[in-house]
């Protein structure tokens, strides 16, 4: 995960306030893929929420690695069982 500083966390707020992207109980599936990828491509920033059905295949934690990997972002943030992630730059 990323180091933040008190400027940031306001920017983390305010920019993935509207992007939330839902994993259920069929986990990671291709079709959450894509639109994390499409909405990454938008804001950015997203968050992503995971629903505890989800939880049994694999750890909140984990399951971010597995996401930020296939969809070539950064894992900002783990809180609870929401996860913040943020495209990488090109150059990155």
């Amino acid at each position: 995960m990323v180091s933040r500083t008190a400027r940031n966390e306001r920017k983390f707020r305010t920019k993935t306030s509207n992007s939330v992207v839902w994993i259920g109980k069929n986990g990671v599936t291709q079709a959450a893929l894509a639109e994390i990828t499409t909405r990454l491509d938008k804001k950015r920033m997203i968050k992503v929420r995971i629903l505890k059905t989800a939880l049994k295949q694999a750890g909140v934690r984990t399951i971010g690695a597995t996401i930020a990997e296939q969809t070539d972002s950064l894992l900002m943030d783990v809180r609870g069982h929401t996860l913040i992630l943020h495209k990488k730059e090109a150059g990155t």
